[in-house]
């Protein structure tokens, strides 16, 4: 089945992204992640093929992997799609950019023919598993002279991404830089995440339930949503810290500022609490 799969995948591809989307090799296994198969591609990479990116590497990787259940490789592939899901992706590496006009590199999805899309797309990610390793995520916006850097990623979620209301379950940790105004906020800083992420795709809103964020030794927990809307993004996020020793804060102290702190001994409890609201538009 490998032949036809590789090319009912670029064929959905194609007809999906705007990108150029390409691999060295692709593999069949009924191994990994048994009993299911599993769809493997490796050295891939997704190429911009519109200006001002034209050419750009948006993302690129050693290996994808997408089971599926085996009974899926006999279906109807004119009737019915075939259903993905678990995705997995070894070491990927983003390149998010917005330019000084505030065009984006990653607007990459196709206009849609709905009668177009029925007959052509053969996979559906009906995904309930999904992990990253090892992934590189660089973020740029020439706009505010901002720059996020993640690195060493270990990322994984689970629940039911084909359901238009779920609950997804994400464990997340890595290494952040962050620059901001010229200012160096945070310099290869270990952070994690666990959380629950209310999913509502009819509406494209995404929720903070239970969760906590450590960056170093200093805990958050986030509250309130993030909604994709016409026109930009819509944030309502709260954050604060739920108990802290105050020498946990000063391991977030940008570098800038640390140096005025050399001989500061301190002692005691500390709070923080902040908000994120409005909308982000271009």
């Amino acid at each position: 089945f490998a032949d036809k799969i590789e090319s009912l995948l670029l064929n959905s591809i194609n007809n999906k992204l705007t990108a150029k989307i390409s691999w060295e090799e692709m593999d069949l296994s009924l191994f990994r992640n048994f009993p299911k198969a599993t769809v493997s591609l490796s050295n891939y990479t997704v190429i911009n093929q519109q200006s001002p990116f034209m050419g750009d590497t948006l993302a690129s990787g050693e290996q994808i992997h997408m089971a599926m259940g085996v009974t899926q490789l006999f279906k109807d592939r004119a009737d019915t799609p075939i259903q993905i899901d678990v995705l997995e992706l070894d070491k990927p590496r983003v390149y998010i950019k917005i330019d000084s006009s505030g065009q984006t590199n990653y607007d990459i999805v196709a206009a849609s023919n709905n009668s177009q899309a029925e007959t052509t797309s053969s996979f559906s990610f009906d995904v309930k598993r999904y992990a990253l390793a090892n992934a590189t995520v660089l973020y740029r916006d020439a706009t505010s002279d901002f720059l996020l850097q993640l690195e060493d990623v270990i990322h994984s979620g689970s629940g039911d991404l084909s359901a238009s209301k779920s609950k997804l379950n994400t464990t997340t940790s890595a290494t952040v830089s962050l620059d901001y105004g010229g200012i160096n906020y945070l310099d290869q800083h270990q952070a994690s995440l666990e959380a629950v992420i209310g999913l509502d795709l009819d509406t494209q809103k995404y929720t903070f339930l239970e969760n906590e964020l450590l960056i170093n030794a200093l805990p958050l927990t986030l509250d309130g949503f993030v909604q994709i809307i016409d026109e930009g993004n819509l944030i309502d996020l709260s954050f604060k810290t739920p108990n802290s020793d105050f020498k946990n804060f000063l391991a977030v102290i940008p570098q800038a500022y640390a140096k005025n702190l050399d001989g500061v001994t301190t002692s005691g409890d500390f709070r923080v609490s902040g908000l994120i609201k409005g909308r982000v538009t271009q």
